[in-house]
């Protein structure tokens, strides 16, 4: 049995951990947890039509400049070809080369068991140093499956996460009546498909998109950050048109949301 020597509350090598920065990056609203964490599930949850495709290439342009320090960033595909990708990727005029990034698709995978072996093949491998799983909820091994089954999935990628000591990001859907114009907060229970992913993700990132006139109001809000007392939860996201990414984001309190969130376009087509 290990022996914990407590510093207060918490053990000195889990706060020295937690203190660590593993893969830097230039987003205020991953800094408040120092980037992601080795051996952790990482979830974003936004609805359809958010965002969620620009936050993809953002934060892979991201970690292309500040957070590779020595390998590669793995993105495995549910809904798109691997030269889908790369054409969306084109678009991202910042930087014209992906050679640190290797991309996978499962659409000519049909068993969760090849998925898996495939993905932990790729994710032991010494040069990759992170996984973004795009999109968990429209995965042909979750979407349409029973509960128990969605929920093996989560696990496996939990053991993955944990096994290799590799942050893992699951970008993941709201359910179907998750709108822009809704009267509150996304939350998690609003999760498309099982709950499990939730409980089981250690951080949790909830999207929520607002029009104001003309202008759109992205925000992304720390749901769940295990380890770490934040007072900064809520960021505002800003798009770069020229580059086509989320280039920066900045801190806003709640009051400031609300005031934003009550003048948005409330009227649906």
């Amino acid at each position: 049995m290990t022996n914990l020597i407590l510093n207060g509350d918490v053990n000195k090598e889990l706060k020295k951990e937690l203190d660590t920065i593993h893969l830097n990056t230039k987003f205020n609203f991953l800094k408040t947890h120092n980037g992601f964490r080795p051996g952790k599930l990482h979830l974003f949850l936004a609805p359809t039509g958010s965002g969620k495709s620009t936050l993809v290439r953002s934060l892979i342009k991201d970690l292309l400049e500040t957070g590779l320090y020595w390998g590669d960033a793995l993105v495995w595909l549910s809904e798109e070809t691997v030269k889908d990708f790369q054409i969306e990727w084109s678009r991202t005029r910042a930087i014209e080369s992906v050679n640190n990034v290797c991309i996978e698709s499962e659409l000519e995978i049909d068993s969760m068991r090849l998925m898996m072996t495939k993905l932990g093949e790729q994710v032991k491998r010494k040069d990759v140093e992170i996984l973004i799983f795009d999109n968990i909820t429209t995965s042909s091994m979750y979407a349409d499956k029973k509960p128990h089954e969605q929920a093996a999935l989560v696990k496996g990628l939990k053991r993955l996460a944990s096994s290799t000591n590799k942050p893992i990001i699951i970008i993941a859907h709201t359910n179907a009546e998750v709108h822009e114009n809704m009267s509150g907060l996304i939350n998690e229970q609003q999760i498309r498909g099982s709950k499990t992913i939730v409980s089981e993700s250690e951080f949790m990132y909830i999207m929520q998109r607002f029009k104001v006139g003309e202008s759109i109001q992205t925000t992304i809000r720390l749901r769940k950050y295990r380890g770490y007392a934040l007072t900064e939860t809520m960021f505002l996201l800003n798009f770069n048109i020229d580059e086509y990414i989320f280039d920066k984001d900045y801190r806003i309190d709640f009051d400031e949301f609300k005031r934003l969130y009550k003048l948005r376009n409330t009227l649906r087509g």
